[in-house]
């Protein structure tokens, strides 16, 4: 009997009916931005727990969704990278899937109310052609800038416009901002990156020019930068590194850092590279959140996290934090981990826990982060160095 070659038609037919259910569109509309366990899911999707796994044995048998266990839980993601497109084209009410806009929108605001830069903050997405403004906080001065909520602008006459753009211009792409005045305003943007890396929104400064100068809003810089990683953090980036910058760009030759700027430099909420070493004596580098008292840095990973278990095996590691615009500091840090209690206590996992999200998130630590089991570490640093700029080739 001859070998017949299975019809893709069929196959995508057999797919789609697997998915003709609305609960099974909106577990999968949940999956959209990365793993995710059954309560998590039955969280953003409105589903019961016993009905979302239900829903979830049907979407596995037939091959649209994967599991893979992580410790104490099962996170299920997507099987194809084709299907995220497919969903994200078909159920898009806007800029943004739904659920990524709500909580884009509830991690602006807890950045914003946080804010003391005293004036009006906006939240703006690329809706092709125009950038569009999902949220603002206005300034509590008298005189102050405001957007239309839901307004559409042309991106040259925004800020946001060359933030958003893709690619970026080179400038934005080496800085990690925008700056020009609009309409009557000065206004200073940058990059929400949900992964980190790539642009998912963007963060406005507006205020009146009589009020605030072009250097006035970069002196602001710093503090825009860690609500823009606070923001992107709480929509899941490991890291706060917008576009990836160009190799080979002009800067500075090496500079050492003074003491007191590796210091301002490890109290910004930065993620940091923590390597370690495997059981077969091969590396093994990870993003890490880490908070620094001064002498030591402490880290938490949740159970099942390989890089915990090879810190027990092995405590020598190194720490890499550094920003992606100039002047392109960098701190290495290289020293011994040692685990923390489990228990509550002022040394124990879930005060660590604690510190990392207020450090990193701007707030308590959220249920689906409480909920999972953590080991927390304390990494006891024998030598701290810090530069400025990378080497480049003298004429």
């Amino acid at each position: 009997m001859p070998h017949l070659k299975p019809d893709p038609l069929e196959s995508l037919a057999r797919t789609f009916r697997s998915m003709g259910h609305p609960s099974r569109l909106r577990i999968l509309q949940a999956l959209l931005h990365g793993p995710l366990s059954v309560g998590q899911i039955a969280a953003r999707s409105g589903l019961s727990q016993p009905n979302t796994s239900a829903h979830l044995a049907a979407l596995r048998a037939s091959g649209v969704v994967r599991a893979q266990p992580r410790g104490r839980h099962v996170l299920y993601s997507l099987a194809e990278p084709r299907l995220a497109r497919l969903l994200e084209a078909a159920t898009s009410e806007g800029p943004l899937g739904p659920a990524l806009q709500a909580d884009l929108i509830d991690a602006f605001r807890h950045a914003a109310q946080r804010s003391a830069l005293g004036e009006t903050l906006a939240l703006a997405a690329y809706h092709p052609p125009h950038i569009v403004i999902l949220d603002q906080a206005l300034s509590p001065q008298r005189l102050h800038t405001a957007f239309r909520l839901g307004e559409l602008l042309a991106p040259e006459t925004c800020a946001a416009g060359p933030v958003l753009q893709a690619p970026p211009p080179r400038a934005v792409q080496r800085d990690g901002y925008h700056l020009q005045r609009a309409r009557g305003a000065l206004e200073v943007a940058l990059p929400i990156c949900a992964d980190g890396r790539h642009p998912t929104a963007a963060l406005i400064l507006s205020a009146p020019p009589s009020r605030m100068s072009a250097q006035a809003a970069r002196h602001a810089l710093p503090t825009l930068r860690q609500m823009a990683a606070r923001i992107s953090y709480a929509l899941g980036a490991q890291c706060y590194a917008p576009y990836q910058p160009a190799v080979g760009q002009a800067v500075d030759p090496v500079n050492p850092l003074a003491p007191d700027e590796i210091q301002a430099l490890l109290q910004a909420p930065w993620a940091a590279n923590l390597a370690c070493v495997r059981p077969d004596g091969g590396p093994h580098v990870v993003p890490v959140w880490h908070a620094w008292d001064g002498q030591s840095f402490t880290v938490a990973a949740w159970e099942g996290s390989r890089w915990a278990d090879y810190l027990l095996a092995n405590p020598r590691v190194s720490l890499t934090i550094d920003e992606p615009w100039p002047p392109l500091r960098r701190v290495i840090a290289r020293g011994d981990a040692r685990p923390l209690h489990q228990a509550p206590g002022p040394d124990g996992a879930p005060a660590v826990l604690e510190a990392l999200a207020q450090r990193y998130l701007g707030r308590s630590t959220p249920a689906e982060m409480a909920a999972r089991p953590w080991r927390a570490f304390r990494i006891h640093v024998r030598s701290l160095r810090g530069w400025r700029g990378l080497p480049i080739q003298q004429p």
